[in-house]
């Protein structure tokens, strides 16, 4: 077992205000840890997080003030990206995924690579993304990366993290399945307004995690010294696009309708769909052969809680 940090450590986070961000720093918090997080817009961040988290003003993808600090913390969890659903990926799209995940985390790595192994580095990565559409092949942190855009971006946005790699920092890199609080609005409108169904053939694989279980991910990876890597943040089983839909069915009370045909879906989100269409039986091997144990594991319980809170 590796060794485990105690509580009280500085973490700095990035991405702090957006669901999972506010997630892990309420999480953090309420473990008694101090709490910084990097905001391009401090003023407006700080009507949106607890009183008790220091705002630091600066920008993942530009150099500043901020990577100083940086090298003051304890642990750096990179959460900060581009939002992968905006627009239909043509290059412009395409080119600020990139930016936003490339380029931002190589200067984080780098301020964390200044601590000169004081910090460690937890940097956010997505499994549908990385691994793409396998099969029914069940995926460890071994697999092969999909032969797409967005697998490619996540292959390069994990080796971004080499500058603290190099200068002998801890790092981690967790590959996010999909996060049910993210994904309320995407998956749960259309069933309220009786419009739901599985998009594609409702086989591809959706590694789903709850959101309080993946902050738990973060925080055991930014404590356990034996966390190195990539590791799969999902859930322990993973169900299929069909069982999905027919949960949020059953949570939301709503009929579900028949599968939406791949053209349709590939029409609408051009090619974006790969996300939708494609899927991953990925599995949580690496945490939980170092003991990670899941609270929200079950799905219809953690749709019940999520959608409840929506």
């Amino acid at each position: 077992m590796g060794d485990v940090r105690t509580l009280g450590m500085r973490v700095l986070v990035t991405g702090g205000t957006g669901g999972l961000g506010r997630a892990l720093t309420a999480r953090l918090l309420e473990r008694g840890d101090e709490v910084l997080v990097l905001s391009r817009d401090a003023a407006r961040a700080r009507g949106q997080l607890d009183p008790r988290v220091q705002l630091i003003q600066g920008d993942p993808c530009r150099q500043g003030p901020w990577q100083q600090v940086v090298a003051t913390c304890d642990g750096v969890v990179h959460l900060a990206a581009h939002n992968v659903w905006e627009g239909r990926w043509r290059e412009p799209e395409k080119a600020r995924i990139r930016a936003s995940r490339i380029e931002a985390t190589t200067l984080v790595a780098e301020a964390v690579a200044a601590a000169r192994g004081r910090t460690s580095l937890v940097s956010a990565s997505a499994v549908g993304q990385y691994y793409g559409k396998h099969g029914d092949e069940h995926l460890g942190e071994d697999a092969e990366p999909a032969e797409t855009f967005i697998a490619a971006v996540c292959a390069d946005w994990e080796r971004s993290c080499a500058p603290a790699l190099a200068a002998g920092a801890r790092v981690s890199q967790a590959r996010i399945g999909v996060v049910l609080s993210s994904a309320r609005q995407r998956v749960a409108g259309p069933f309220r307004w009786f419009v739901g169904g599985a998009p594609g053939s409702g086989e591809q694989w959706v590694p789903w995690v709850d959101p309080r279980d993946l902050a738990d991910m973060l925080i055991f990876a930014l404590e356990r010294s034996d966390v190195v890597g990539p590791f799969n943040a999902v859930a322990p089983e993973p169900v299929r696009m069909r069982e999905f839909a027919a949960a949020v069915g059953r949570v939301l009370q709503r009929p579900v309708w028949v599968p939406i045909p791949e053209f349709a879906v590939r029409w609408a989100l051009g090619e974006v769909a790969c996300l939708v269409v494609g899927g991953a039986r990925a599995q949580p091997v690496k945490l939980q052969s170092l003991g990670f144990r899941h609270t929200h594991a079950e799905l219809d319980l953690a749709l019940r809680d999520v959608l409840a809170a929506s």
